[in-house]
């Protein structure tokens, strides 16, 4: 695990310099969760699925935009609740220091109000802490993957709405 606050070797190439032969790309996560337990349980978690990495962890707002800053990371699964700037909050700052980041937002609720207001907030997708980490894990994984154009977005929703 990469130590909070510190870039993993090599961060933004995506691959691992640790002797071994080079890896397929990982999805490289920023971690910001004020509860230090639960975000390492969640690092854990990332670490041991072989499409993901884990390459930092912030307490609070200001940790998480300086390693944001520093780090440009893949996907950072943001703590809505968090101390110094919410995650909501720190939305627009994380657009303009890391625009090609995609955040998905950590709710401690589960309330479908938040997911709402996630997406409005320029976040790709809302977890609830009351799920599961299989859950927690594809929505990283999800979150990484190319968004699909505009028009077939618009297509899409029609059919589902018919």
């Amino acid at each position: 695990m990469t130590p909070v606050g510190r870039p993993a070797d090599d961060a933004k190439s995506g691959v691992e310099t640790d002797g071994s032969a080079a890896r397929a790309r990982r999805v490289r996560v920023l971690i910001a969760d004020e509860q230090r337990l639960f975000g390492e349980a969640v690092e854990i978690a990332i670490q041991t699925d072989e499409r993901l990495r884990a390459i930092g962890f912030a307490l609070d707002g200001g940790e998480l935009l300086r390693d944001a800053a520093t780090l440009q990371p893949d996907v950072i699964l943001l703590q809505a609740e968090l101390p110094w700037l919410d995650g909501f909050a720190a939305m627009h700052h994380l657009r303009l220091l890391c625009p090609e980041t995609r955040v998905v937002i950590l709710s401690d609720s589960g309330r479908q109000g938040d997911h709402a207001r996630a997406l409005a907030a320029g976040a790709v997708g809302c977890v609830s802490k009351r799920d599961g980490v299989n859950e927690l894990v594809e929505a990283v994984v999800a979150a990484a993957e190319p968004p699909l154009p505009h028009l077939l977005l618009n297509r899409l929703g029609r059919i589902f709405r018919a």
